[in-house]
């Protein structure tokens, strides 16, 4: 959203922008060079209230996170309403889930 990152710095975590391409490609480097059984790209991303995923949004996460290897599951959140879920490559992507997860 607004398409900003906010670094990291000794006091605060940093945020990165998902609109970013360079933000989001490290994100799934970093994710992808992670020892884990299992990795979650957790995404607050979006407009408010739209029910539909923009074709864009679907590329990234279906071919750059999920087909890559970089992300074993997707959860998107903001938009307050549910969005698609699909299942690419065994894998699943929640590409929004309405109210059942907030993050703030």
């Amino acid at each position: 959203i607004g398409g900003q990152s906010f670094p990291p710095g000794e006091a605060r975590a940093g945020q990165l922008s998902f609109p970013d391409g360079e933000d989001y490609v490290e994100t799934l480097d970093r994710l992808r060079a992670t020892l884990a059984d299992f990795r979650i790209l957790s995404v607050h991303y979006g407009i408010e209230n739209r029910t539909l995923t923009d074709e864009n949004t679907v590329q990234r996460f279906r071919r750059q996170a999920i087909l890559s290897g970089a992300a074993d599951m997707i959860i998107g959140h903001h938009h307050h309403v549910v969005n698609g879920i699909e299942i690419a490559n065994g894998r699943p992507i929640f590409y929004g889930m309405g109210n059942f997860i907030h993050f703030g």
